[in-house]
């Protein structure tokens, strides 16, 4: 026999000759109960914690339902507070805060086929709010479509440029924006893209203002108070266009102008006896202005234009 086997023989005899600790059988079983006893004990706090979870559930879920119930209740008892709260914009995502550059800003994306379905008004902490809505097949837009916003001054106005657009369903809404203290007017203005819709809101005072898109849905949110601080009521001089009717005339005028001076800023503006007008340029000395109306007469003999003097709001 080999050594390996008589050792495992050996280790085998000794095993079997151990003698068992006295009481280990007790041991053993009290450790038994003992665990049984901590799983009882654990299995109560869980069973009592998820009661006390599905409790505060029920009531949770009772006060929602009780809440459902008396807001349905509500719309149905009251067309009115429907209707009210059918007004409320749902407003989503930030895009960007505009920032303005010579008075001029810019967004959105390339689209086509958008509807301006709606302006909404309202007033957020003592601010004006006109928000713009762009639709595409009677959906909101996720996206804003391309846009540019012009802001001048003498009077107060924001000029809204937006391309990709085939209605301005908005303007049957005009009129509520008009009831705003802070706007005078707002009307649409003419172009020759059949793509592009474009509107002006005047002030009847010195703003500042805020616009911010948004996406999801898109919508343009213009937000407007009253200046705190007044503007200087100082003298300006601007060449301008004699009034001539709305039209293609007016819109072709405008273009050709712009296409020669491209960085000037060209401003179609209406009257008050629904006439319009294009601004050339708004300077701040008469010497400036007679410089800028012997060029234009220079350049479009036959196009009829003076200087206006204005003053601030």
């Amino acid at each position: 026999m080999n050594k390996r086997v008589q050792a495992l023989n050996h280790m085998k005899m000794n095993y079997r000759e151990l003698k068992a600790p006295e009481k280990l059988d007790e041991v053993i079983n009290n450790a038994i109960l003992e665990g049984q006893r901590d799983k009882q004990t654990m299995t109560r706090k869980i069973n009592s914690g998820e009661r006390k979870y599905s409790q505060a559930l029920r009531r949770v879920l009772y006060a929602s339902a009780a809440a459902l119930v008396i807001f349905v209740g509500s719309l149905n008892a009251s067309p009115m507070f429907a209707s009210k709260l059918a007004e409320i914009p749902v407003l989503g995502q930030l895009v960007k805060i505009l920032t303005f550059t010579d008075g001029k800003a810019s967004g959105g994306m390339v689209t086509d086929g958008t509807d301006i379905s709606g302006i909404s008004t309202q007033t957020e902490n003592g601010k004006a709010q006109f928000i713009i809505h762009f639709d595409q097949d009677g959906a909101s837009q996720d996206l804003a479509s391309a846009y540019k916003v012009v802001y001048a001054q003498k009077p107060e106005t924001l000029l809204f440029e937006i391309s990709g657009v085939r209605m301005l369903s908005a303007l049957e809404d005009f009129e509520k924006i008009k009831e705003s203290p802070l706007v005078t007017a707002v009307y649409p203005v003419v172009t020759l893209d059949d793509s592009m819709v474009r509107f002006m809101i005047v002030f009847s005072e010195s703003i500042s203002y805020e616009i911010r898109e948004m996406a999801s849905p898109a919508s343009l949110v213009v937000e407007v108070e009253t200046s705190s601080e007044a503007a200087a009521a100082l003298e300006s001089y601007r060449v301008r266009t004699v009034d001539m009717p709305r039209g293609e005339g007016l819109a072709i005028l405008e273009e050709t102008i712009m296409n020669q001076y491209p960085k000037r800023r060209i401003l179609p503006s209406a009257t008050e006896s629904d006439l319009f007008f294009l601004e050339i340029g708004q300077l701040d000395s008469e010497a400036l202005a007679v410089e800028m109306l012997d060029e234009l007469r220079a350049m479009y003999p036959g196009m009829e234009i003076f200087i206006e003097k204005t003053e601030a709001q």
